[in-house]
């Protein structure tokens, strides 16, 4: 009986939704007969939901309450006032579901942005429609060197060991520990 008498503590981030369940439980007992300890395990009917029924609540599904009646079915019939009707009302009735869908279509279609253009910026800007590249003048060898300036001024380059054969690959070169009165009679 000591659990019964005793009030549960409030939890730290807890404080609000206590303060307003306070006049709530007067005392051990509610109005209604209820100990608090019930509720404080079960909750106050009306404060996360607006029914009262809780039988309601606990047969509800998420899908059973938000589902709307299509527009055949005979629950959207019945909300509309009407029965069947005839086949000239069901035909103009179709006319005017295709006439307002097409309406529709047409805002969403002129309320939607432009289609946004995916190129990269060597498809917009380095291929661009109706190039012609240019003939070639003259077949470009790939195993002939390059004119640049130190392939022309090797000779009077200083501080660079001397080129035998300008044929010949590149091999370790020897000239570096060769004694300089060796090299002089060598050539």
């Amino acid at each position: 009986m000591a659990a019964a008498s005793s009030k549960p503590k409030t939890l730290i981030y807890n404080w609000v939704e206590e303060r307003q369940c306070e006049p709530l439980e007067t005392g051990n007992r509610n109005p209604d007969g209820t100990l608090c300890t019930n509720l404080h395990r079960v909750g106050h009917k009306g404060l996360l939901s607006v029914h009262s029924d809780s039988s309601t609540m606990e047969t509800a599904t998420t899908s059973g309450v938000s589902y709307t009646p299509s527009v055949h079915s005979d629950e959207f019939k019945e909300l509309r006032g009407g029965g069947e009707g005839g086949k000239r009302e069901n035909k103009l009735k179709k006319e005017l579901y295709k006439l307002v869908e097409s309406e529709l279509e047409e805002e969403i279609v002129k309320a939607m942005p432009p289609p946004f253009d995916f190129k990269t910026v060597t498809k917009q800007d380095f291929m661009a429609s109706g190039f012609i590249p240019q003939e070639k003048e003259q077949v470009h060898n790939f195993e002939d060197d390059s004119a640049t300036f130190w392939r022309h001024n090797i000779h009077s380059i200083t501080g660079v060991s001397p080129v035998v054969d300008s044929s010949s690959p590149f091999k370790r070169n020897t000239a570096f520990s060769t004694p300089i009165e060796q090299r002089l009679y060598d050539n």
